[in-house]
């Protein structure tokens, strides 16, 4: 048996059936047709289908039907987001508060109602946040095809922005840390709260982003438009000023301003083909026709020999500084003592150097690696080293024994 609030839904259904033709005459603001009477139209008002400001005005339709029809339609004509996700979540909350304490009570079949009212709140929500982006990209496929002028292209241009704006303000709201401690460890609420509405925000965020810049990107090529359709309208009405007015010959001139230099130049190479016997006739008739201008070269004045001077410049004597000259000095000892090991410090302590001790022992290494192959072969050295007080791992040179193989 039916139910009151069963029964009120069908004749709703019904109403809406039988008079579909005068709601849709009402939505497209259209002329009610004469047939329909002043009952049919006060049926249709109780049932809060239509309604009337007052009585000298038309009929308008309800917001809860014209909603309904916007959706099953796409009207490209509706404008309006929903940004109602605090409302509901609110009421998710109390639902929730409801459906935990039906479970804590063993009330089986009120729980059951609950998430189910639970659940279709939830994809009410995704729905509303899919809708308000299907709304946003029928706009910009269109490029806002309801109104006719730039200018106001621009504005709903800036309206969609802000739309998106709102929209994610409307994300951030949902809370996902406090949604899973409320959903707790009920697998159903976590499923429902968590896991699905996530996956339907995050994908929201993503797909609002590239409509954001989608905004942007329309935005400035609407800007440029105007601000070109302004200097054309600006140079109509100089014309209407000045009707004598001849405009210059622009492609003589060398540079044109950007405004008219819209077409790239073509960067185009040829050359004449020589060797084609058909095109020497052409080709002679070129070149007689070259204008040459036969003057005789200008006389120069005869210029008198001038003597030149040649300086020789004195040679430069290549000087040996004095640290390199011991070096040479040392490895001549070693020469001289061949097969004999001889200490770098030793040989330091002996001779007046200007050097420090340790700047000694890294030129006589430097030396060593600085000689040729050849060369190098007839010495050999061994290093003393010492470890490091302080720092692992590293080994401090003390001394370095050269000899000559």
């Amino acid at each position: 048996m039916k139910t009151e609030f069963e029964q009120s839904g069908v004749e709703f259904l019904k109403a809406l059936s039988k008079h579909a033709d005068l709601i849709m005459k009402v939505y497209l603001r259209k002329e009610i047709p004469s047939h329909y009477n002043d009952k049919a139209l006060d049926e249709l008002i109780a049932k809060h289908i239509l309604w009337r400001p007052s009585s000298n005005e038309d009929l308008h339709l309800t917001k809860a039907v014209r909603n309904m029809l916007e959706f099953a339609l796409q009207d490209v004509r509706n404008r309006q987001i929903d940004s109602s996700i605090g409302d509901q979540l609110a009421v998710i909350k109390t639902t929730v508060g409801h459906y935990k304490e039906a479970c804590n009570q063993n009330r089986l079949r009120d729980s059951d109602e609950y998430l189910k009212e639970i659940g279709q709140r939830v994809f009410g929500m995704t729905e509303s946040l899919h809708n308000n982006l299907r709304m946003l990209w029928t706009q910009i496929h269109n490029e806002f095809a309801l109104v006719a002028t730039l200018s106001a292209k621009i504005r709903e241009n800036e309206l969609a922005q802000t739309q998106v704006n709102v929209i994610l303000a409307c994300l951030e709201m949902l809370d996902f840390a406090s949604l899973s401690e409320l959903a707790g460890n009920d697998r159903d609420l976590r499923r429902l709260l968590v896991v699905s509405l996530q996956r339907e925000a995050e994908s929201c965020a993503h797909e609002l982003r590239e409509v954001q810049q989608r905004l942007l990107t329309m935005l400035g090529r609407f800007r440029k438009i105007q601000h070109r359709s302004k200097i054309i309208r600006g140079f109509d009405l100089f014309l209407e000023q000045h009707p004598d007015y001849m405009p210059r010959c622009y492609p003589e001139y060398p540079h044109l301003t950007p405004l008219f230099n819209q077409i790239a130049p073509l960067k185009i190479r040829a050359q004449a083909n020589v060797t084609v016997a058909a095109h020497e006739t052409l080709f002679t008739e070129l070149i007689q026709s070259l204008n040459i201008a036969n003057q005789p070269a200008a006389e120069q004045p005869e210029r008198s020999a001038q003597a030149i001077e040649i300086e020789i410049s004195p040679e430069k004597i290549l000087q040996i500084s004095p640290e390199q000259q011991a070096l040479e000095a040392f490895f001549c000892y070693l020469a001289e003592h061949q097969g004999e090991r001889v200490s770098a410090i030793s040989y330091y302590q002996q001779i007046e150097f200007a050097w420090d001790k340790e700047f000694w022992l890294f030129g006589v290494l430097g030396y060593l690696e600085s000689m040729g192959q050849v060369n190098r072969d007839y010495f050999d050295y061994q290093l003393t080293t010492q470890t490091d007080p302080i720092f692992n791992g590293n080994r401090l040179i003390e001394d370095v024994s050269v000899w000559m193989n």
